[in-house]
């Protein structure tokens, strides 16, 4: 066998086996690994978390209009096995941006942090609002602290509970990009 075809053999061993790590961590700590460049063997690392709700405020209190400041603070739980997990806390701001005379349509431009065990994750994103929250958004990861420090990347949000507008609960899968070199 050539050198060549055994340091291929090498590589495809390789990737299999971190790709099996890859399983082996999701099934484990709830936390989805995938190769982004199997060239340099970089990864994407995807959080999978859920909001609970405890409080909420609105600024000026009353009708939300264009210039009106809203917020919250709630648990995050993670998924690990068949269960879930305490993971920190979801503090979000957004301010309305643009309403609808019969607030039918809402703009609002808001930023979340994620404050978890390893650090924090920063959000940033424009939700529109029709007639309710939105069922699905997304948001850009625009840094953070600890193990995230200088993060990037994006972060889904799909409604749980789309009944119970006033204690809106979300799904949020934060995908991590690979760190950048310089």
């Amino acid at each position: 066998m050539s050198t060549n075809s055994r340091n291929k053999s090498r590589l495809a061993t390789c990737a299999a086996t971190m790709s099996a790590a890859a399983l082996l961590t999701t099934a484990m700590t709830g936390i989805a690994v995938a190769e982004t460049d199997p060239g340099r063997g970089e990864q994407e690392v995807v959080l999978e978390l859920e909001t609970h709700p405890t409080s909420h405020f609105q600024s000026p209190p009353g009708a939300s209009k264009a210039g009106t400041l809203i917020g919250g603070v709630g648990g995050l739980t993670r998924f690990v096995g068949d269960r879930e997990v305490d993971y920190g806390s979801d503090r979000w701001q957004c301010l309305y941006l643009e309403v609808a005379p019969d607030a039918s349509r809402r703009v609002t431009q808001c930023n979340s942090t994620l404050d978890t065990p390893d650090g924090e994750i920063t959000l940033q994103g424009a939700w529109t609002e029709l007639q309710g929250p939105p069922e699905a958004s997304e948001d850009a990861v625009t840094g953070g602290t600890g193990k995230y420090r200088n993060a990037s990347g994006y972060a889904v949000y799909t409604l749980l509970n789309p009944e119970d507008p006033a204690n809106s609960r979300y799904h949020i899968s934060v995908h991590l990009s690979p760190a950048r070199r310089s």
